[in-house]
This record gives C-alpha cells, sequence and structure tokens, in this order.
C-alpha cells in the first residue's frame, strides 16, 4: 500500500466507531481514493460503509449494495467482522432494510432462513413475528 492510500485508510478508522455519518460522507466524496486501497483493506471500508449506510436509515443504498458484497465475502471465505457473523449480519440488516422499505415478503423470506440458520436468535424472531403481521 502506498503512503497515500495508507494515510485514507487510517483516515477512514479515524473518524470513530460510530461516526457513522461522517464515514458515509468521507466514503461517498473519495471514491478514486479507496478504488486504489489493497483489496482487503478496501473490503474491510466496503463492509464498514455498508454497515454506517444500515445506521443512519440509508436503507435503499444499502439494498443497492449488500447483494454484491454478500457474495465477495463468500467467495473470500470470510466469516467474521468485528467478531460478528457477518453473513448472517448482512442478511439481517438486508431483511431490516426491506421491512423498512415495506417490501415485508422479501424481508419475511430472508427472515426464514435466518432463523433457519440461528433458530434461537432473538432478533431475527422478533423481525419475523413483525413482518408476520403486515
Amino acid at each position: 500500500m502506498n503512503t497515500n492510500s495508507s494515510q485514507v485508510y487510517l483516515r477512514y478508522f479515524r473518524l470513530g466507531e460510530t461516526a457513522y455519518r461522517e464515514k458515509v460522507r468521507f466514503y461517498e466524496e473519495n471514491p478514486e481514493a479507496l478504488s486504489e486501497l489493497y483489496f482487503d483493506d478496501r473490503l474491510e471500508i466496503d463492509i464498514d460503509y455498508l454497515l454506517c449506510l444500515f445506521e443512519v436509515g440509508r436503507y435503499e443504498r444499502y439494498l443497492t449494495r449488500v447483494d454484491k458484497l454478500i457474495e465477495t465475502i463468500i467467495i473470500e471465505n470470510i466469516y467474521k467482522f468485528r467478531d460478528e457473523n457477518i453473513y448472517h449480519e448482512l442478511l439481517f440488516r438486508k431483511a431490516a432494510c426491506l421491512y423498512q422499505t415495506q417490501q415485508y415478503h422479501k424481508s419475511k423470506d430472508i427472515l426464514k432462513q435466518l432463523i433457519n440458520m440461528e433458530r434461537s436468535n432473538p432478533l431475527y424472531i422478533g423481525l419475523y413475528t413483525i413482518a408476520t403481521g403486515k
């Protein structure tokens, strides 16, 4: 990684773990600099950016990007991100975004799959129960 790329990576993460809006802004204002990062560093930022989009309520934008990122984490065999099962986390947030955008049937379909993978997860069961009432 060249010095400039290294600085971009560090600047992004120095914004702070809960600086969701600032990270979204940084990501969207620096596409060229981010594209020069090594694959692993770029992927880490891409995942974090997607999680930030969810946190700030940009559900449609999240939905336009999540499938490609899920495909990448499957291909690259990435299981954990910040000690979370990133595959399940991205799918759950996708289901929540679908629910928030009133796509209840699609949300329920994903939640059923998640419940089959983790039968005792109260978040999956709770959102599925709420979505079923719609």
